[in-house]
């Protein structure tokens, strides 16, 4: 469900941002919605990198919750993939804050990119705790 509503999310967000670049109204703006396709993504290549890697780590194991859980855990410990995405994640979300003074020349559809990542940075933490735990 992770994996859907990620990919769902991020193309939205590809697609207004790639909208919002064709029309935006400086070269900031451009930028802004840019690195917003950019971000979608990364964040959707990253929710499938981390369940491929989960489905690896199970291969051959009687599969429980506790179990997906469990390798889910040696995943973020151990794993140097999550450990970059980990920091691109934080970096992605301060950099939407930034992006938003970008926008204010004419972001068109920019703005939807934009926010709809930022609820992403907000939700998708929480939505890992609440799985995990």
């Amino acid at each position: 469900s992770y994996i859907v509503a990620t990919w769902c999310c991020m193309f939205i967000v590809a697609g207004c941002g790639a909208a919002g670049a064709s029309s935006a109204g400086c070269p900031d703006a451009t930028m802004a919605c840019g690195a917003a396709v950019c971000m979608a993504l990364l964040h959707a290549a990253f929710a499938y990198y981390m369940q491929w890697r989960i489905q690896i780590g199970l291969q051959g194991k009687n599969v429980q919750a506790e179990e997906v859980v469990r390798e889910a855990g040696k995943l973020i410990m151990y794993d140097l993939g999550f450990c970059f995405y980990a920091i691109a994640f934080f970096c992605c979300w301060g950099f939407c804050f930034y992006a938003l003074t970008w926008l204010s020349c004419g972001g068109g559809l920019g703005w939807a990119a934009i926010g709809l990542l930022l609820f992403f940075h907000f939700i998708a933490p929480g939505y890992g705790f609440c799985w995990f735990c």
